[in-house]
């Protein structure tokens, strides 16, 4: 059973997660709790008639970690839980929805921004799924009205060059608009509250996500990428060390997969920044100057794995 980011699973005890990463510990899945059974929970399951509550602390964790401390583990991201796979019952995978969604969206905006990724990017259509609440069957409340917006994944590095080069006219031609100045401001407050706000610049860095589209006032779609192929695991050493560095931003690609990650260069020295956390999402552009603070490894990989680390655009 291969799991592979923007993936979901249930458990037994009913929790619905999402998929971090695509490269995992033997017999164990990186994934965090979102939806948890709930009887005064707004979200209804028609397929389970099972009320859910949304409760995401992508941070800590802490209340799953307190009820199976087993899913503590020594690898990095430390602040996700490693789920035991024997525990899935469930499988929802982002790609394997699209026949429902082709049936049920064609009247919609969802619809319209689909059709462009085909059209004008011109992405194999079995390379986009849709992730979140509509994949797990939770986007409506119990009068069937839509709570949440549509969440597209695409596959595929060339999917997402594709795109990178014709969002501009993806959103000209559905009437949309790159990331508002208060949508901005409002994950800022979302997202970014539990971080050293010292270390880092979130509204510049959340500025810079090009795969984002406003499609209305408090309506954000932003549009994901999934390289299967594409990750590592790697321990916590023993001698861990947050260092901090300034340097400019010479790769900028693989901020769009998980984990993120960026190229500075400092002096004559390259270094890779690597993040699981969501937030770091097409967080730096290529020529900015920047300040890191993370854990080295080795000689030239630093990596954000606490709260305390972060990206300042200078």
């Amino acid at each position: 059973m291969k799991l592979f980011d923007l993936d979901y699973f249930r458990t037994a005890d009913g929790i619905i997660f999402i998929v971090k990463g695509s490269i995992h510990p033997k017999g164990k899945v990186f994934a965090y709790p979102v939806y948890w059974p709930s009887n005064n929970g707004d979200r209804f399951c028609e397929k389970t008639k099972i009320r859910y509550e949304k409760r995401i602390d992508e941070l800590f964790n802490k209340e799953y970690f307190d009820l199976y401390p087993e899913a503590k583990h020594e690898y990095i991201p430390q602040n996700i839980p490693a789920v035991d796979s024997r525990k899935i019952v469930e499988i929802f995978r982002p790609q394997e929805v699209m026949k429902k969604f082709e049936n049920e969206m064609t009247k919609t905006i969802w619809w319209q921004i689909y059709r462009s990724l085909i059209e004008i990017s011109g992405i194999n259509q079995k390379n986009i799924g849709v992730f979140g609440s509509y994949l797990v069957g939770l986007s409506q409340n119990g009068k069937k009205e839509l709570i949440k917006d549509i969440d597209f994944v695409v596959y595929g590095k060339d999917s997402c060059q594709k795109l990178k080069k014709s969002q501009q006219k993806i959103k000209d031609s559905c009437g949309l608009g790159n990331i508002s100045t208060n949508h901005i401001e409002y994950e800022v407050k979302k997202l970014g509250h539990g971080f050293n706000q010292k270390k880092n610049s979130f509204a510049r860095m959340l500025g810079n996500k090009w795969s984002s589209m406003q499609v209305a006032d408090g309506v954000l779609t932003t549009i994901r990428f999934v390289d299967k192929k594409y990750g590592v695991l790697q321990k916590i050493p023993n001698d861990k060390k947050t260092i901090s560095l300034i340097g400019e931003v010479v790769e900028d690609f693989y901020g769009s997969f998980v984990p993120r990650s960026f190229t500075i260069k400092t002096g004559k020295k390259h270094y890779k920044i690597v993040t699981f956390y969501w937030i770091y999402h097409q967080a730096l552009a290529k020529k900015q100057k920047v300040q890191v603070w993370g854990y080295l490894f080795g000689d030239n990989i630093v990596i954000l794995d606490s709260i305390n680390h972060g990206v300042k655009i200078l």
